[in-house]
């Protein structure tokens, strides 16, 4: 069996999505503990976007949760983001 933890669900997500780490740390929220991380990459348009990922591991499931914004507008979503994430439950 193998047993991944919520940093490894976020940077496999990551690489296979294309998107560049930029920064990320260990986290508790609601839904449990997680990792939040920073990166950047191309959106399907073909825009650079600020990528915040949150992802976190309940009973053997990996939830991923993540917002996209074009680099110019990342200021104004990001406090948004962390609003979400922070009443986000799982039951």
């Amino acid at each position: 069996t193998n047993i991944f933890t919520a940093e490894q669900v976020a940077f496999r997500f990551a690489k296979n999505s294309g998107f560049k780490f930029i920064n990320g740390r260990e986290v508790l929220y609601k839904a449990g503990y997680g990792f939040l991380g920073q990166f950047q990459g191309i959106s399907p348009h073909g825009n650079f976007v600020e990528i915040r990922l949150f992802v976190t591991i309940r009973r053997g499931v990996g939830y991923i949760l993540f917002i996209a914004v074009p680099h110019e507008k990342y200021a104004s979503y990001f406090l948004d983001f962390e609003r979400i994430i922070r009443g986000f439950t799982l039951a």
